[in-house]
């Protein structure tokens, strides 16, 4: 499930506007009679030379006056992410990743991190999730997907050229927080999915690719989310809770005249007490304008 719930963690520091692609990355308008709002789903991770971004995409960062994400640049920079890990990732003195996971699992870990500078003394100071995210992040460095092409960090240069502001919709800390308040049990489950899921990590992340270049939501929704079906008290954290804050912010934002643009990861945005699911249901009239 790790791979689905990636965040990026670094911005382009320059960016030249990509090539226009003919997909169909699913894009969802709300309005008033003096605000728009277009919202669309996004992947934190791709492979270089990726081309995604459409005339649609291009207009609705144009025209928005401010752009959102999950994290603005200031929270999602190294810097602020680092200063996290001593709170939230590291196990308590006296106790060690090894014994929690097993002599099996561990060496797993060790092994699959062996041609990264990972130390094992390192791993095993590590609390589960934790060890879990970087073993999946460095998974994805290995098959080439990159935080750097992520449509994040693409917006984020884009929006920082026209010289826009870029605001988050929730804090690097509060993330972390929702990862290390799981309990004990997740996130031993959530590392050890993590090891037994690397080696279709390619397959599944160019499924996820191509389906959202292509536009089809609701499988790509499907396929992002299936994983959490049979572990509700993740979703209800990692996703639909999240989501619930999200439409307090969109009612926020359609408050104040004029044009914005959310983005956030796709996985978000489809199937039921997803984001658009939850603003129909609070009476907000919702269009897929791509």
């Amino acid at each position: 499930m790790l791979k689905k719930l990636i965040s990026g963690l670094s911005l382009l520091a320059l960016i030249s506007l990509p090539s226009l692609a003919d997909g169909q990355v699913a894009m969802w308008q709300v309005k008033d009679e003096d605000t728009t709002v277009n919202i669309m789903g996004t992947v934190h991770l791709l492979k270089p030379g990726t081309v995604w971004m459409n005339e649609d995409i291009t207009k609705a960062l144009s025209d928005a006056d401010k752009l959102y994400l999950e994290l603005s640049p200031e929270q999602s920079s190294d810097q602020v992410m680092q200063s996290l890990v001593p709170k939230y990732g590291l196990l308590p003195a006296g106790e060690t990743l090894r014994e929690k996971i097993g002599e099996q699992d561990f060496n797993a870990l060790v092994e699959g991190l062996a041609q990264f500078p990972v130390p094992a003394e390192a791993l095993d100071r590590f609390r589960p999730w934790f060890a879990g995210l970087t073993y999946t992040a460095l998974q994805y460095i290995k098959i080439g997907y990159d935080d750097n092409a992520g449509v994040e960090s693409v917006l984020t240069g884009l929006a920082q050229a026209e010289g826009k502001p870029i605001l988050g919709l929730e804090t690097a800390e509060f993330q972390i927080s929702v990862f290390a308040s799981l309990s004990e049990e997740d996130q031993i489950q959530f590392l050890r999915d993590a090891l037994s899921e690397a080696d279709d990590a390619a397959n599944v992340m160019n499924e996820m690719t191509t389906l959202w270049i292509t536009g089809e939501a609701e499988k790509l929704g499907a396929l992002m989310n299936e994983e959490l079906i049979d572990a509700p008290m993740l979703a209800d954290k990692l996703l639909y809770e999240r989501n619930a804050n999200w439409i307090n912010d969109v009612k926020t934002i359609i408050n104040e005249p004029g044009n914005f643009m959310i983005a956030v990861g796709a996985g978000h945005l489809s199937g039921d007490k997803s984001v658009i699911d939850l603003l129909k249901q609070a009476g907000f009239s919702v269009s897929r304008i791509h």
